[in-house]
């Protein structure tokens, strides 16, 4: 044997087993938890469901509780009175079929919960007056939003927030807008559940038949990350106690899953490569192929194109757009505006930095950031008093609008 081919050898194994050292190096690094929606009851994630799964099992309000892991029209009996059919997740994959099936099911006298970010295209048909096949509901994009109910018995308002690794970001919560309503966007008529900040329906109840649907925009609200914790859990039970008693609770999980076998089976982990490495010639064709190209990469990987130029600096024209936008609003002169949008990231900055709620009453807002922010109770009441003057004087001075600049620079510079 050569000795370069000997060397190319130990050098092969020298590098697989530093990159199988590096793996579980750094394996202890990544991150613990995966924060992004999977809605799966296998899932002890933050947006998992495994939680949600076992609060359904463990109340009282079911005597059963039947997971559906084979098509819908397999196991959820129509015939069956006083039984729920229960959908948490993103997105529902329901075929033409599958929802004729629900809403029979509803029709007979059951109910059903779906608590997703989109109506199925299917469903729609039922449930809205519009054929336009790209309509999606209304979002509110914040950090935080504060859910109502409009039970009037049900006083406690629900405060919830998005979070994602250590930190609170936005995100899309979902909501239909009462004027939509009042235009027949939705075609039965809806009996409103609850509703989040800005008085969008956060859920709502429709009449079919002999059973109701309850519709909710938020699926989020019932995973694990938010019922963990006491207001999460409240909120959960809030809204079975709405549902009511039943004796059977279907658990839809097959619907979540857009990859079926010929017998209609999901497939929860199948992928190529696990077919491939549970094949013996496959696998090592495989682990060769790996090698090869390891080999190449060692013995080719010298430069054989042309030098790559060398690109000019890429500028900042941030400056330049700034000053772009500042002589925009001096020309226009539209100190209304201007003070809008200084307002918007003042109270932005409040909820991002603070966690307030931005919706309160004038009175308990500026409490809040008084006490948080360690800023005089006075300036913060100029900046109220300096914005409402602007807002609703139909001639404001710009004099004003430089004032009210100048306390929000302050606020900045000297807030904790």
């Amino acid at each position: 044997m050569k000795r370069s081919t000997v060397i190319a050898i130990v050098v092969i194994f020298v590098l697989t087993g530093l990159i199988v050292f590096g793996v579980i190096y750094l394996r202890q690094y990544l991150p613990k938890y995966q924060w992004y929606p999977s809605y799966s009851v296998k899932s002890s994630q933050p947006y998992g469901a495994e939680i949600t799964l076992k609060i359904f099992e463990e109340t009282d309000l079911f005597k059963e509780v039947v997971l559906l892991d084979k098509p819908i029209y397999e196991k959820l009996d129509t015939q069956n009175m006083n039984a729920l059919y229960v959908f948490i997740g993103g997105w529902a994959f329901y075929d033409s079929v599958t929802a004729d099936h629900i809403m029979n099911f509803i029709r007979e006298g059951n109910d059903a919960f779906i608590a997703i970010e989109e109506l199925p295209f299917p469903l729609r048909d039922y449930l809205l007056n519009t054929s336009d096949s790209l309509f999606t509901f209304d979002s509110r994009h914040d950090s935080i939003i504060t859910t109502h109910f409009r039970d009037p018995t049900i006083t406690d308002e629900f405060i919830f927030h998005f979070q994602s690794f250590k930190r609170k970001v936005d995100y899309d919560w979902k909501c239909v807008y009462q004027e939509e309503t009042d235009d027949s966007l939705l075609a039965l008529s809806p009996d409103i559940i609850s509703t989040i900040d800005s008085g969008g329906i956060n859920c709502w109840k429709v009449d079919y038949g002999m059973g109701d649907l309850y519709i909710h925009l938020n699926p989020i609200l019932f995973t694990n990350y938010y019922l963990i914790e006491e207001k999460g859990y409240s909120y959960l039970n809030t809204m079975l106690g709405i549902i009511g008693k039943h004796e059977v609770c279907y658990w839809d999980e097959y619907s979540k899953i857009w990859m079926f076998d010929s017998m209609g089976r999901p497939q929860f982990h199948e992928s190529p490569l696990k077919f491939l490495l549970s094949q013996r010639s496959l696998r090592w064709a495989y682990y060769l192929t790996i090698v090869f190209i390891l080999t190449y990469i060692l013995f080719r990987a010298k430069r054989t194109q042309r030098p790559i130029p060398i690109m000019p600096e890429n500028k900042n024209t941030s400056v330049e757009f700034a000053k772009a936008v500042g002589t925009l609003h001096y020309q226009t002169s539209n100190h209304t505006v201007l003070a809008k949008q200084m307002m918007n990231l003042f109270l932005s900055f409040v909820r991002q930095r603070y966690n307030i709620p931005t919706t309160l009453e004038q009175e308990d807002l500026t409490k809040q950031i008084v006490r948080k922010s360690e800023i005089p109770q006075k300036s913060i009441d100029e900046i109220f008093k300096v914005h409402f003057r602007i807002k609703y004087n139909p001639d404001p001075d710009k004099k004003d609008t430089i004032i009210l600049h100048s306390l929000l620079e302050n606020f900045y510079k000297n807030c904790k």
